[in-house]
C-alpha cells in the first residue's frame, strides 16, 4: 500500500474512504471509520515525507562525495 502512494502526488481523500471501507468493512461515518481515516491520512503523508527526505539525504552525501573525489584529483594533477 505504501508503495502505491508513492507513486501518486496528493492521492483524493475518497480513495483513503474506499479503501478503509473494503479493507475493514466499517463506515466512514462511524466513529471508528473516522478514526482509522486520520490515522491513514498521517500515516501515508509521514511515509512519503520520510521517503522523500531521506532520498534528499542520499542525494546531497553522493554529491560531496563525488565532489570530495573530483577536488582530491584536482589536487593531485
Amino acid at each position: 500500500m505504501k508503495c502505491l502512494f508513492l507513486r501518486m502526488r496528493n492521492p483524493p481523500s475518497i480513495t483513503f474512504d474506499e479503501m478503509i471501507t473494503k479493507v475493514f468493512a466499517i463506515n466512514i461515518n462511524s466513529k471508528e471509520g473516522k478514526d482509522l481515516l486520520s490515522r491513514t491520512k498521517s500515516t501515508f503523508g509521514d511515509f512519503r515525507n520520510k521517503y522523500n527526505d531521506a532520498v534528499e539525504k542520499f542525494i546531497k552525501d553522493y554529491k560531496e562525495q563525488r565532489y570530495s573525489s573530483y577536488f582530491f584529483i584536482f589536487l593531485l594533477i
